[in-house]
């Protein structure tokens, strides 16, 4: 039931959100346009709210909550865009891991007469599910770099499309496909990155 939730939990869920942004911000992501910033708008929001508090215990105990989660939301966007040497060598083994098993998916999904779309967007939905590192990025801007080099090949010797243009072919399709189905400032990282081939 609604009226059973906390105030103070009710309050650091709409600072959360802000946090997300801000974070995002932080990491050089552009996710509005608009002013002010997310980390802007939360100090507003807490203006706003130590006026309307009748004292200062009660403004803190609404944002002791919330105060919690900023302190651990900075730690997590301190370890992404500042890693230790240990944290980086464990980003990279991860990443790597992620990548092998994406390339393995593509070759498995790209051999029939048209591509596996199925099995593909299942199994990537699965591997997105933990996350992904930026590495993945450039691992899709590769599938796409091989895809316009065989274009550029085939329209250059004016020659038949072969097995290998084919495959590659299915490869962009699968992976374009999956993209397009992602929450849309994920997809718009990546069809950036695609853009800049084309």
């Amino acid at each position: 039931m609604v009226e059973n939730i906390r105030p103070d939990v009710i309050y650091s869920s709409c600072e959360f959100a802000l946090l997300i942004f801000g974070g995002l911000e932080n990491l050089g992501f552009e996710i509005e346009k608009t002013h002010p910033s997310a980390i802007a708008r939360i100090e507003n929001l807490r203006k706003n709210l130590k006026a309307i508090c009748r004292d200062e215990e009660v403004y803190k105990n609404l944002t002791k909550f919330a105060d919690g989660n900023t302190a651990i939301y900075n730690k997590v966007i301190s370890v992404i865009s500042q890693p230790t040497k240990k944290q980086k060598n464990y980003f990279t083994q991860q990443a790597q891991e992620i990548i092998n098993k994406i390339n393995d998916l593509l070759n498995r999904c790209s051999g029939g007469f048209v591509p596996d779309y199925a099995t593909f967007n299942r199994e990537m939905h699965l591997l997105f599910d933990f996350g992904y590192h930026h590495k993945i990025i450039y691992e899709v801007f590769k599938v796409g770099q091989v895809f316009f080099q065989d274009i550029k090949n085939f329209e250059d010797n004016n020659s038949q499309s072969n097995e290998t243009t084919t495959r590659n072919f299915h490869k962009f399709k699968l992976f374009f496909g999956f993209i397009d189905q992602l929450p849309e400032t994920a997809k718009n990282i990546f069809q950036e990155k695609l853009s800049l081939m084309k």
